[in-house]
């Protein structure tokens, strides 16, 4: 099904219960947008063209739904907290542009190549668990990292992170990692509270 509405004045969109929502449109493009917020769990959404065309909003969650083209989000230069997990997303490099990012939430797509993100210097949370990723030398360049998940992957070098000095706690169960990892994990330990689980 499709949905039209008039987004003047308003500033937080939840559309959870809308369960067979396909497309949404926005009536009067034209209008002051000041959306903050944009919520659809859980729905058979498959376009985001319209969160996409508010430029102020600063929180997305659209988790559960059949989104694979995540482009026209380069445009979102305000937005701190993206989350998109459980969709059919395999390419990410427009997410790349979003250097205002705090808190990413990828897991449970068909993501194999995360290279846009070494450019995400502000994230302080990322959770990528669930997805076909074995390359995350990117990772070693955002220092403000504190949270990090990459449960069920198939990584199985960890020493790109051995530079993140302000990560707290790493999940990386599953994946194919070789143990112990001596110089990486040793540093780690030494130098931050680390859990390994």
């Amino acid at each position: 099904q499709q949905a039209w509405f008039d987004c003047t004045n308003v500033t937080d969109v939840d559309l959870d219960q809308c369960q067979s929502l396909l497309e949404l449109y926005e009536k009067n493009p034209n209008s002051p947008v000041l959306q903050k917020t944009f919520k659809a769990w859980n729905t058979l959404l498959c376009s985001i063209e319209i969160v996409c065309n508010n430029k102020k909003v600063v929180g997305i969650d659209l988790w559960g739904n059949q989104i694979s083209n995540i482009s026209a989000l380069e445009w979102l230069s305000s937005l701190t907290t993206l989350g998109l997990w459980s969709n059919q997303i395999s390419n990410i490099s427009a997410l790349g542009w979003l250097s205002s990012l705090t808190r990413l939430a990828l897991w449970d797509n068909q993501i194999s190549d995360i290279s846009a993100l070494e450019w995400l210097s502000s994230l302080t949370e990322l959770v990528l668990w669930d997805n076909q990723i074995s390359d995350i030398s990117a990772l070693g360049w955002l220092s403000s990292l504190t949270y990090l998940n990459l449960w069920y992957n198939e990584i199985s070098d960890i020493s790109a992170l051995g530079w993140l000095s302000s990560l707290t706690r790493l999940d990386s169960y599953n994946n194919q990692i070789c143990w112990p990892i001596s110089s990486t994990i040793d540093w780690l330990k030494s130098t931050i509270k680390l859990n390994i689980i």
